[in-house]
C-alpha cells in the first residue's frame, strides 16, 4: 500500500468535510489546528512524514508546547479534537486502522507498531 503524507492526509480529510457539508469556519479551524500539529511534527522529528510516523510522545510533546504558550485548556482540547478526527479519518479511509477505545493505532504495513494517539 502506498503511505500518504500527513498533508495530503490532511487534504482529503479536508475535503471530506467539506464533503459532509460542514460550516467554512470548521474546516479552516481544522485546517489550521492540524497544521500546526505537522508542522510542529516536522519541525522537531524531520523523520515523520506519514501518520504512520506519529507516536504517542509527539502528541504528547505538542500538547506541552502549547501548554508552554499559555494556551488554555479549552483550545488545547479543541486542537486535541481535531488531531483525534483527522487520525480517525484516516483509519476509516483505511490508511491507518484505529482503535477506538484504546487510542492505539496500528499501520497496516507494521500491525506490531503499537502507536498511540492520546
Amino acid at each position: 500500500m502506498h503511505a500518504i503524507t500527513l498533508e495530503k492526509g490532511l487534504a482529503t480529510f479536508l475535503d471530506s468535510l467539506a464533503g459532509k457539508n460542514r460550516s467554512a469556519a470548521t474546516i479552516r479551524a481544522y485546517a489550521s489546528d492540524i497544521l500546526q500539529f505537522i508542522a510542529f511534527l516536522h519541525a522537531n522529528n524531520v523523520s515523520i512524514q506519514t501518520p504512520a510516523d506519529v507516536e504517542k510522545v509527539d502528541v504528547v510533546e505538542y500538547l506541552s508546547a502549547l501548554a508552554k504558550r499559555a494556551l488554555t485548556g479549552i483550545a488545547r482540547a479543541r486542537k486535541m479534537s481535531a488531531i483525534r478526527e483527522y487520525f480517525r479519518f484516516l483509519g476509516d479511509v483505511s490508511e491507518v486502522l484505529v482503535c477506538y477505545s484504546l487510542g492505539v493505532y496500528e499501520t497496516q504495513s507494521n500491525p506490531q507498531a503499537n502507536r498511540v494517539i492520546a
